[in-house]
C-alpha cells in the first residue's frame, strides 16, 4: 500500500484524536481511512438536486405571457 505522509495543523490533529476516542479507532491511519471511505459514501449517495424544477417558481401570480418565444430568443 502506498504511503501518504501529511502535513496537520493542530486543530487537525485534535479532531482526528476526538473521532479515535468516539469511534475507538486505535490508529491515525485506520481512522483517516475510516473517515475518507465514509465521506466518499456520503458524498455517492447525496440527493442531486433538480434545479430545472425551480424555473418559474418565482413567477407565480404572474401573467402566463412569455416574454420571449425560446431560449434563443432571450439572446439575440
Amino acid at each position: 500500500m502506498p504511503q501518504i505522509n501529511l502535513h496537520v495543523t493542530d486543530r487537525f490533529q485534535k479532531e482526528l484524536k476526538r473521532f479515535m476516542r468516539a469511534r475507538r479507532i486505535p490508529t491515525k491511519s485506520a481512522a483517516i481511512r475510516t473517515a475518507v471511505h465514509e465521506g466518499c459514501e456520503r458524498t455517492a449517495s447525496a440527493v442531486q438536486a433538480d434545479f430545472r424544477s425551480w424555473l418559474g417558481i418565482g413567477k407565480r401570480g404572474r401573467p402566463k405571457r412569455r416574454r420571449f418565444a425560446s431560449h434563443d430568443d432571450l439572446w439575440r
